[in-house]
Order: C-alpha cells, then sequence, then structure tokens
C-alpha cells in the first residue's frame, strides 16, 4: 500500500461499478485456487516484494461460515468474494475461486510475510447468502421415478444459470499480523487509554471502528516527529492502518460529520455520537447537568455511559454516574439535544452559555455567604423557579407578590450539624474551593445547578438555584 492518503489498495475489492465476473463451470476448489502465501503465487495477488523493501500493507481475507448445512465446512477462508457461481447447486458452499489454506492468523504466517500489517476479516454467513439466492435456481428436469430415488439429493438438481449476486457482508474486522503494529498499537494504547479501553485493541479492531473515528486527530500527531514515541517502522505500520480506514470509510466518516455539525444525527450514525471524555447534558426539571464521559459502550440498541460530574459539599468532587440513551425508535433523524443525553458540542441553543454562567455563580458560593434573596413567595426553595427545556431557567411572573428573604450558604457548616447526610468521596481535589480563580473549562460547565442554604425566615436548610441567588450587602 502506498503511504500517500487515499491511494487504492492493492489487493482491495474492486468498486462496485466494475464489471462483473465471467460465468464459470461448477466446480468446486481445486489445487490451483488454493493460495499459499508463502510461494511465489502470491505475487499474482500483488503482494509485493519481502518486507522491508516492500511497504507495510493489508491483505483481504473473505471468511465463509456455516452452521445450517451439515455437509458444508463450517469455515472457509478465500482471497477473492465468495458467491455461488454459475453451474453451482443449492448443495454447493458459499465459496470464492482463491481459497486460503494457511494458517494466516499463526506466527509463523507473520513472519513468512513481514510485508503484511493486518488482516481485513470479511465474514458472511452462507445460509443467509442461500436464502439470499433461492430464487434464482433452475430445476434441472429429470424423470419422476429417477426424482423418487434421488429425492434426497434434490438440492443437487437445483442449479445457478449465471453467476449469483455478491453475498451481504456480516461483520467486518481487522487483525494485526505484524508484530511492530501490534506494539505500536500497545504503546498508543497506553498513552490513550481512554480511547483504546480494551486490551483486546492492541489485536485487533472491529468495524466500523469507532475507536478511530474519534481518535482521528490523535492519531495523526502520532506522526508529527516532536511528538512520536513510536519508532519509523512502526509509524509506517500504523500510517497503513489509519490509511485504510480512512480510505474505506472516507464516505461514512464525512457524512457523519456533517450532521453532527448541523447539530442532527441519523440512525444510522448514531453509534458514532459519543465519543471519548466528550462533555455531554443531560437535561432534568431542575435545569441542564454535564458530565464528563469515561467509557460509552454501544451495544446495538443505544449507549451505556458511565460519566462523572463535579458535586460539592465544602468540598469540590467528582461524582460518577452510569446513564442510559436509545436512540428513538420512530425517527430516522432527530436534532442531537433531542435525545436524553448529547455532546455539549454539537448543541445549538445556547446550553453552555446557561451552564458557564450558572458555573460562575457557583463558584461565588464555595465559601461561606449571606445572601438576601427577593423571591415570589415565603418558600423560595427548589419551587422559587420554573425550569422549561425549551427556554432554560424562567422565573415565576414578576406580578406575583415578592418577598425579601434572607440566606446562609455555608456548606461545611450545614456537614458539621448533619453529618450523616454528607456522602463518603475521595479528598483528592481538597484545597480547590481557596483558589482564586476556578479552573479552565469544562469546569465551570459541570458544577451543580443548586445549592443548599439556610433560610433565616423559615429555619431551614434548603436546595436553591444557584443562578438566583445574587451576594447579599449585609
Amino acid at each position: 500500500m502506498s503511504s500517500s492518503a487515499g491511494s487504492p489498495l492493492q489487493n482491495e475489492e474492486p468498486p462496485s461499478h466494475a464489471a462483473p465476473p465471467k460465468p464459470r463451470a461448477k466446480r468446486q476448489h481445486d489445487e490451483d485456487d488454493e493460495v499459499n502465501f508463502a510461494q511465489p503465487k502470491r505475487a499474482k495477488h500483488h503482494l509485493g516484494a519481502d518486507y522491508p523493501t516492500a511497504l507495510p500493507q493489508p491483505l483481504v481475507v473473505h471468511r465463509v461460515i456455516c452452521s445450517h448445512h451439515p455437509d458444508h465446512p463450517p469455515e472457509a477462508f478465500f482471497a477473492d468474494t465468495p458467491r455461488l457461481f454459475t453451474g453451482d447447486s443449492k448443495a454447493t458452499a458459499l465459496h470464492g475461486h482463491q481459497m486460503i489454506t494457511e494458517d494466516i492468523f499463526g506466527e509463523q504466517f507473520a513472519d513468512d510475510n513481514r510485508h503484511i500489517s493486518f488482516l481485513v476479516l470479511k465474514s458472511y454467513d452462507c445460509k443467509a447468502y442461500h436464502d439470499l439466492v433461492q430464487d434464482d435456481f433452475s430445476v434441472i428436469p429429470i424423470p419422476l421415478n429417477i426424482a423418487k430415488t434421488l429425492s434426497k439429493f434434490k438440492s443437487h438438481f437445483s442449479v445457478l444459470s449465471e453467476d449469483g449476486m455478491a453475498p451481504e457482508l456480516e461483520s467486518e474486522k481487522i487483525v494485526f499480523v505484524s508484530r511492530e503494529l501490534q506494539t505500536a498499537m500497545e504503546i498508543i494504547r497506553a498513552t490513550h487509554p481512554a480511547h483504546f479501553p480494551s486490551e483486546e485493541m492492541a489485536m485487533s479492531l472491529d468495524a466500523p471502528y469507532l475507536c478511530i473515528y474519534h481518535a482521528r486527530l490523535i492519531m495523526n500527531e502520532l506522526f508529527k516527529p516532536s511528538r512520536s514515541n513510536l519508532t519509523e517502522v512502526q509509524q509506517l505500520h500504523v500510517r497503513c492502518l489509519i490509511e485504510y480506514i480512512q480510505y474505506t470509510r472516507h464516505d461514512e466518516f464525512d457524512e457523519a460529520d456533517t450532521e453532527f455539525a448541523n447539530g442532527v444525527v441519523s440512525e444510522r450514525h448514531f453509534s458514532k455520537l459519543f465519543g471519548p471524555d466528550d462533555i455531554v447534558v443531560r437535561d432534568t426539571s431542575t435545569g441542564p447537568i454535564a458530565y464528563a464521559i469515561e467509557d460509552a459502550t454501544f451495544d446495538g440498541r443505544g449507549f451505556r455511559v458511565t460519566c462523572w460530574t463535579w458535586d460539592f459539599d465544602g468540598i469540590f468532587f467528582k461524582s460518577t454516574n452510569t446513564l442510559r440513551v436509545e436512540w428513538p425508535s420512530h425517527k430516522d433523524q432527530v436534532r442531537v439535544s433531542s435525545l436524553a443525553l448529547y455532546p455539549l458540542k454539537y448543541d445549538k441553543s445556547g446550553v453552555a452559555d446557561v451552564l458557564r454562567k450558572r458555573g460562575i455563580k457557583f463558584w461565588e458560593f464555595r465559601k461561606a455567604a449571606l445572601v438576601e434573596y427577593e423571591s415570589e413567595n415565603s418558600a423560595f426553595e427548589l419551587k422559587a423557579v420554573r425550569f422549561d427545556l425549551k427556554k432554560k431557567i424562567v422565573p415565576i411572573a414578576d406580578e406575583l407578590p415578592k418577598t425579601s428573604n434572607r440566606y446562609m450558604i455555608d456548606l461545611k457548616t450545614y456537614g458539621q450539624m448533619h453529618p450523616d447526610s454528607i456522602q463518603a468521596h475521595s479528598r483528592d481535589h481538597e484545597g480547590l474551593e481557596k483558589e482564586e480563580n476556578p479552573p479552565d473549562d469544562p469546569f465551570l460547565l459541570m458544577l451543580p445547578n443548586t445549592i443548599r442554604g439556610y433560610g433565616f425566615h423559615d429555619k431551614k436548610w434548603s436546595e436553591y438555584f444557584s443562578c438566583f441567588l445574587p451576594m447579599a450587602n449585609f
């Protein structure tokens, strides 16, 4: 594979507009169809010269799985795209013309083919393919008396008059062959554990390669001499991997980027929405709450998101949550901000400004303070304001009678008076509350939306919206 981006891969399949294969007489695999990569025959598959004179390159392998037909092998590998060909019958297994008999997952294969960086393992289901082409078979007419005798072989008498269509891909996986690539991915995983959390990612990647989608900027940094901790050879293998994924997934990744930039997401690209360390927002009845993602696992229907946000009880600490967000089944495309949880960077309604202003106000109350609030009733607590998910935070109507009440904001005092109400947590960030200025974003975005205070009018500790509490002048 050339090291220049966008170059065609030498052993990748031709594009869909290429001419279909010529009809071929019925046959099973013979010795000429077997591919032995350790032999000179590999040159006809454009695998290049022996490493290190050849650049690292991928090898596309087509895997056929069959668990339905007892006479078919449970697994077979081919160098070309499998299908049923002219003359094949309903009894024929899904197959290609170039069968791979070598152990392509073994160490010997890696030693003999050091120019092969990784395998692209494309898997197909034999039964699913037979179901797909079942109406394309023609029955060979035979006398009725013979047909009864050979009834259990009737599938052999239904044949294709022309090559069948290409099979539908069941799954795709990249398996690292080169030890240089394996070592490089172990280094990358150790440096960026949030993007490559699984140990298996040091040996393989599953399509649609979500970790690479979210780590594109990080991976590009690996090729800058001043920032890379990879050797030159390791960089060549990683570049081969990234270029292959970008070459084969370019349109898909660009389409997702365009959707997200416009604040929308389709069901097709929902699996790409949440990335490592993203700041995400959950709208609640008391206001938006921002979290930082630790892990987001997609299971085909939705995400299980492990995340954390800042909390405060006199000391700032991280509070961890596990949230679930699923795709609205009745929609093909939705606005990102309409989901139960969504990345803040794709919001178009100004939620970040609301969070930042609220965080600035909360920061003012990290130390003991007296507050005078002119509320609409004498029992100002959470009910003193109404939260609207469209307009964010809205005070109760101005025409209501107002009462001036005084409050004390002092969470350390509250903790001393109510020790059982304080949850145990890490004190890693103790002393942060004593700093003159708050840390940079996203700290302010992730501060709580309410704070506990003592009302002198009702002699109670209650929760108050920090954004509506001005500093007192008494």
